[in-house]
């Protein structure tokens, strides 16, 4: 077919032959814009036959919509289908190797007349993956293991808020290991609650016999290498949580003596009669030194926090011995 027009309008298109014009001569070099072999007819997507012309020439300079340009215009749902081009059953172009979920594709290049889609692999607790009801990455859940936790995210616990004038409030008792009794079956409540004006706070004490007694914050134990006339016994302050859950908790708190400690002090934390953390302060230390550990417990477990006299010298041993019990 050949343009009679001037200006910018195409002046030659050969014949089309297996897909693209063979030849394409015009003033502004734009054959990207030259027709498209397929275009939209009533039928649907309609191929002109080898050899034929295209059915218009285009005026480089105007380039009003057609359904013919390779470009989504007008009211057109794709390229050259759509709206005014009447509706097309899928592109062209489309298939089951293009990379795209289009046809009646289920899922990329799969599903529909592309064959089945692969299926996912069944989710477990080991595959990198929070799925099922998991409440972590493979943890948590009816089928996988506890969640462990890495900061303290919800306080169960609190030896601060939760300090009571009851034995047992809020899951907290006050008492002491007395030797050559140190396990934690031979846990010995306090048995007096009063004000303390030098102190200037309520606390839980053993009496004007011994050193030992318990704060919201302040522990004090009680030694063989004592002052002011108390038994020369070896008494550990022992502050308790009996746990009402089962799993791995996470424990953070501060340790530091409120004066300067003779000879220091060892702080602990045992789950039941098994360890879990202790560090020593020692003498002249009195910074607060922070610490985490964890804690796997079941319902009815009693978390022991200790503080014992060094050496069982209790000389100026008195302790901020602060804990949070989270989940």
């Amino acid at each position: 077919m050949t343009g009679a027009g001037t200006g910018n309008k195409l002046t030659k298109v050969e014949k089309w032959s297996s897909g693209r014009p063979q030849k394409c001569e015009h003033p502004g070099g734009l054959c990207a814009l030259t027709l498209l072999l397929w275009h939209c007819g009533r039928f649907g997507f309609e191929r002109l036959p080898l050899g034929e012309d295209p059915p218009l020439q285009l005026d480089n300079s105007s380039r009003s919509a057609r359904c013919f340009y390779g470009v989504q215009n007008q009211d057109e749902a794709g390229t050259v289908f759509g709206g005014v081009c009447g509706a097309c059953s899928s592109d062209p172009s489309a298939s089951c190797f293009d990379g795209v979920q289009n046809q009646d594709e289920a899922g990329i290049d799969c599903g529909g007349g592309c064959g089945a889609c692969a299926s996912e692999p069944a989710a477990t607790c080991f595959d990198g993956v929070q799925n099922q009801d998991e409440a972590g990455i493979d943890c948590g859940g009816a089928a996988c293991p506890a969640c462990v936790p890495t900061r303290c995210n919800q306080v169960v616990a609190d030896s601060v808020a939760d300090f009571s004038s009851v034995q047992g409030g809020r899951g907290w008792y006050y008492g002491y290991y007395a030797e050559p009794l140190f396990s934690s079956a031979d846990f010995v409540p306090l048995s007096i609650y009063e004000y303390v004006a030098v102190l200037n706070e309520d606390i839980w004490r053993y009496g004007d016999q011994a050193w030992t007694h318990i704060g919201a914050r302040v522990m004090h134990p009680n030694g063989r290498f004592t002052t002011g006339g108390k038994l020369a016994i070896d008494q550990f302050a022992v502050r308790r949580w009996v746990s009402n859950t089962t799993e791995t908790l996470f424990i953070q708190g501060t340790i530091q003596t409120t004066s300067a400690s003779a000879n220091g002090v060892l702080g602990r934390i045992l789950v039941g009669d098994s360890e879990v953390w202790r560090q020593f302060i020692g003498p002249g230390a009195t910074s607060a030194s922070p610490f985490q550990t964890l804690a796997s417990v079941r319902v009815g477990d009693p978390i022991n926090f200790l503080l014992e006299p060094f050496e069982s010298n209790d000389s100026s041993d008195a302790t901020d011995f602060i804990v949070q019990i989270c989940r």
